[in-house]
């Protein structure tokens, strides 16, 4: 295996670990955001008769549906990969996967060559290698974005009702 090669075969393997970890965070949330949602079906069943906590764990059952719906998109597998040239990422590391991600195969492996000063010696190989680093870090950054969309929904339906019982506990002019 030639430098290139083994450095390739090395950041793919960095990127792989990167898709295994967006991928536990991901049922990791699913997993959690079932739970949630299970527990506000009890609670809204058991408080169907006042009227504001039903909005409340109504709003979260809401949120956290949300948040499974974005945690289960990220599962779905990807078959179809493009290409891009848009750069959303403005970092100069041509090892880091969102960057990776957003420049195409050739590019990238010119790059990563130039940069570290390398040579090809079996340039079909070191192809297909690159190519499926940059794959492999298209699916990693849409599960992180498909994440990060998600945590967000179940965040929002967390600190609501944190907040609406710290003000019944201590401002509710009513108590």
């Amino acid at each position: 295996m030639s430098d290139l090669e083994e450095k390739l075969y090395n950041l793919y393997l960095d990127v792989n670990n990167l898709l295994r970890s967006a991928e536990a965070k991901n049922i990791g949330l699913v997993a959690f955001n079932i739970g949630v949602i299970i527990g506000m079906t009890k609670l809204i069943t058991d408080y169907k008769d006042c009227r504001e906590w039903l909005i409340v764990f109504s709003y979260v059952l809401a949120m956290n549906l949300l948040s499974l719906f974005f945690a289960f998109m990220s599962i779905v597998p990807q078959m179809k990969h493009k290409e891009t040239e848009v750069e959303t990422f403005s970092s100069d590391n041509i090892l880091f996967f969102g960057r990776i991600a957003q420049i195409k195969s050739d590019v990238f492996l010119e790059e990563f060559k130039r940069r570290y000063n390398l040579t090809s010696v079996n340039a079909a190989y070191e192809t297909d290698l690159a190519r499926q680093v940059v794959i492999v870090s298209q699916i990693a950054l849409r599960k992180m974005k498909l994440f990060k969309i998600a945590i967000n929904f179940t965040l929002a339906g967390i600190a609501t009702p944190i907040t609406v019982i710290f003000y019944k506990l201590f401002f509710d002019p009513n108590k």
